[in-house]
């Protein structure tokens, strides 16, 4: 039957999809790793501040600021020492500050907790206090207060840093925490804030499932499980799972590699019995499971009905474990199957790479894997955490997908969409489309080097000429940021660049200039092919104003480029080799400092900060490709990538192992995000240097072979 519109809003402006459906492929376990009786769920009392405050607004700025104090009075049946869980709160029993532990002593009868949030600008979407069931408290009531004059709704532009506003109602928040921590009874609270409110049953949310399923338990008891394996199987053998009176049974199912899409199941299970579901991508050799952290949920919960339960869950998640728990069942659960229905981008390799070498055949297999996992309709940054299309990373992302899968769809709509967000920030948004209202500046200028990207891959001059007003825009936009006193561009957005230690708390990073000259370069060469002489010409003007500006941070006594300005336009003592990697990329040195660039590139002294994640290493490899260095891209990769195949890696990961640990929210594993497309270097490297691939033309309609062996002996 022929479809038709009921409702012409906002529906109005229906066009055909720009890129293909998702996949739906059936990817089966490899094996059921273990079987075991952990605690019941915790009892948790968790709410969002966001929801009971501004119930109409979905956004997750930073900026958004909810501050809350969270009273609860409990009975305990006897004196003794709790250990509490929370998210984002601190907590005082009594009176008193729990330990640095966690841990507090409640009397026997009634006992008050007071809670404030310890985070007031993070992505939390709610705050959590939690306990063993095994305590047998028993909750006699609950309020919460919102302070009105502190709350509001904020975008993050300027950054966290730079607010000022921000960061004065954020202290004045703490300091009234201060003065009502010592609050003794509920009696108290209650006189003190007379407007508090009783959350109704509809705002208290279900958190014992997330807030315990990775939960360690150093001393594991066996479950009693029949045909344990007959999970992974889709035939009609089950697994027959017996209770055990006050545990749940654990499952950990190992996919053989990290993949996404939705977990599928089949069960016969007593009614009301609960199948709690999280994902992880990593377990040490100790055995301890890597926790997505707080900000992401990567779990979910089905409650059966009676007899026969068939489902697929609505949400894509991602990992390389599956930790199924069964709760709340007194009698046999009969597990049928449980498995993922893969959903990505239709990717089909256009290409392969095979060499005499297997572990580098290993890494790019594994590179391309990754790169499949972090395509959806657009590129995502990883299919585990945010989910979401990191503009910055598309940059490489793009380039990845158009060399090994011709993805050049999926790559078009990607520059789009990063285009139509200038609608909504004054540059180009770090993420779009996106709850989030952020922008980083030097990524949203690696928007414009996509942009020749694509027309190199493509030559689609037509696409170009359709995005040209967005990309002038951008000239213009990021033009007017420079600072009339230094000429450098001068921000107070987050000044990010990646995950290294450079600090990135200053208005002048000197990268986001030296980006915006490799961007006028690029728009300034397509503006050529438009005829569009007059911007061109600008363009070009901007670009040697800029590299004068740039080249006055350059240090004789340090051979370096100092990486920021201060808010007084003062150098700070700091130094990276991200900035000679743009210079020498640019063309944008001082004269006679072509060799200290390059030794900082080659043979950077230990002062220099280093790159901290895959994300920068395609510009440190587009330089040595530049040096015509491919020996030195080879051995930097193995050096990169073998360390994952010593973990059994089957993703390449966000970051390398011990960089930037203190932004680690999981220091004891190797990476936060163990599937990280901008990682997927090889698949682009690997063409280009061992089998020395250079395209000479737009298009690819002409390229030079010119291979480089190395110690392989056939690729």
């Amino acid at each position: 039957q022929e479809c038709r519109i009921v409702d012409p809003e906002p529906w109005s402006n229906l066009s055909a999809r720009n890129v293909p459906m998702l996949t739906r492929r059936e990817a089966l376990g490899r094996q059921v790793l273990d079987a075991f009786t952990v605690p019941q769920a915790l009892e948790t009392i968790a709410l969002s501040p966001q929801r009971l405050k501004f119930p109409e607004n979905f956004t997750i700025n930073r900026h958004n600021l909810i501050p809350m104090l969270l009273a609860v009075e409990v009975d305990s049946p006897e004196t003794q020492t709790v250990e509490f869980y929370n998210i984002n709160l601190s907590i005082f029993v009594n009176g008193k500050a729990v330990s640095s532990s966690g841990s507090a002593v409640l009397n026997k009868g009634k006992n008050f907790l007071f809670a404030h949030q310890s985070e007031l600008c993070g992505h939390y979407t709610s705050i959590v206090i939690g306990w063993n069931r095994s305590c047998n408290l028993k909750t006699q009531a609950v309020r919460y207060f919102i302070f009105d004059d502190l709350s509001e709704i904020l975008p993050d532009i300027p950054y966290l840093w730079a607010n000022t506003k921000v960061q004065q109602m954020t202290a004045e928040y703490f300091e009234r925490c201060g003065k009502y921590s010592s609050i003794c009874s509920l009696t108290e609270f209650i006189q003190t804030f007379p407007a508090c409110c009783e959350p109704g049953a509809e705002a208290l949310l279900q958190h014992d499932g997330p807030s315990s399923v990775l939960q360690t338990f150093p001393k594991r008891k066996s479950a009693k499980v029949d045909n344990l394996q007959a999970i992974i199987h889709p035939d009609d053998r089950d697994a027959v799972i017996h209770p055990l009176s006050g545990q749940d049974v654990r499952l950990i199912l190992d996919l053989g590699q990290q993949n996404v899409g939705y977990w599928n199941f089949t069960l016969f299970a007593p009614e009301n019995t609960i199948v709690d579901l999280t994902a992880v991508e990593y377990i040490t050799p100790e055995g301890m499971l890597q926790d997505p952290g707080d900000w992401y949920l990567n779990s979910m919960r089905y409650i059966c009905r009676n007899g026969l339960n068939r489902y697929t869950s609505y949400q894509r998640r991602s990992g390389r474990y599956l930790v199924c728990t069964i709760r709340n069942f007194d009698e046999p659960v009969r597990f049928r199957n449980l498995r993922l229905v893969e959903s990505t981008y239709p990717a089909v390799q256009q290409c392969s790479f095979r060499c005499s070498d297997p572990r580098l055949d290993k890494i790019y297999d594994i590179s391309a894997h990754t790169l499949k996992l972090c395509m959806e309709d657009t590129f995502t940054d990883c299919p585990l955490y945010e989910q979401t299309y990191w503009i910055g990373d598309a940059r490489s992302e793009g380039l990845f997908a158009m060399v090994s899968l011709g993805a050049y769809d999926i790559v078009r709509r990607c520059l789009e969409l990063a285009g139509e967000s200038q609608n909504h920030v004054p540059l180009i948004a770090c993420q779009a489309p996106s709850s989030w209202v952020v922008q980083i500046p030097a990524h949203g200028l690696m928007w414009a080097l996509a942009v020749e990207d694509y027309y190199l891959e493509t030559g689609d001059l037509d696409f170009i000429r359709q995005i040209w007003d967005r990309l002038s825009t951008l000239m213009n936009r990021a033009q007017a940021l420079r600072s009339p006193v230094t000429g450098l561009v001068k921000t107070l957005d987050w000044n990010l660049l990646e995950w290294s230690e450079t600090k990135t708390e200053y208005p002048t990073m000197l990268y986001n200039s030296q980006l915006l000259i490799g961007a006028l370069q690029s728009a300034g060469r397509l503006a050529a092919l438009l005829d569009k002489k007059a911007e061109q010409q600008q363009f070009a003007v901007w670009e040697q104003e800029l590299i004068a500006a740039v080249n006055q941070c350059w240090s004789e006594r340090h051979l370096a480029y100092y990486s920021s300005l201060d808010a007084n336009d003062r150098p700070v003592e700091e130094f990276a080799i991200h900035t000679s990697i743009f210079a020498y990329l640019f063309d944008a040195m001082p004269p006679g400092a072509e060799a200290a660039v390059k030794a900082n590139i080659l043979t950077p002294r230990p002062g220099l900060i280093q790159i901290g994640s895959p994300f920068f290493t395609i510009y440190l490899h587009q330089a040595l490709r530049k040096l015509e260095m491919p020996g030195e891209s080879v051995s930097i990769l193995l050096r990169d990538y073998l360390q994952m195949l010593d973990c059994d890696a089957t993703t390449v990961w966000e970051s390398f192992p011990g960089a930037v640990v203190d932004r680690m929210e999981d220091k004891p594993f190797p990476t936060r995000s163990h599937c990280h497309a901008w990682s997927s270097v090889p698949v682009e490297l690997f063409p280009g240097v061992s089998l020395g691939l250079k395209s000479t033309a737009s298009g690819n309609h002409s390229f030079t072979v010119s291979p480089y062996p190395g110690n392989l002996t056939w690729a």
